[in-house]
């Protein structure tokens, strides 16, 4: 029996992503009803909590990276970048030239 590969989680995706978006929207337009700090310690928590989630946002809509792979049918990364894998592109020669 050939081994399924696995779903990606779509829920981590979405809420990864909407945490992401709201939190930047909130800090480039931010809305007059929103809390505000009142004190220097206030507002560096404010600070904490907001890299906080985005910092979760980013931990969840990437980590089914692998899931995905699996269900494109690729063994390569579909996120991932291929800095560093010099040479090993389209065309590139795995072996020494012949003499």
């Amino acid at each position: 029996m050939p081994i399924q590969p696995e779903k990606p989680v779509w829920w981590k995706i979405i809420i990864g992503v909407v945490l992401i978006l709201i939190e930047v929207k909130n800090h480039l337009f931010p809305s007059a009803d929103l809390l505000k700090a009142n004190n220097a310690g206030e507002q560096v928590g404010m600070y904490i909590a907001m890299v906080a989630i985005i910092a979760l946002g980013c931990w969840l809509a990437p980590s089914t990276r692998a899931a995905l792979a699996d269900s494109v049918g690729t063994t390569e990364p579909v996120f991932g970048s291929h800095v560093g894998q010099l040479g090993t592109g389209h065309g590139a020669r795995t072996e020494a030239p012949s003499t």
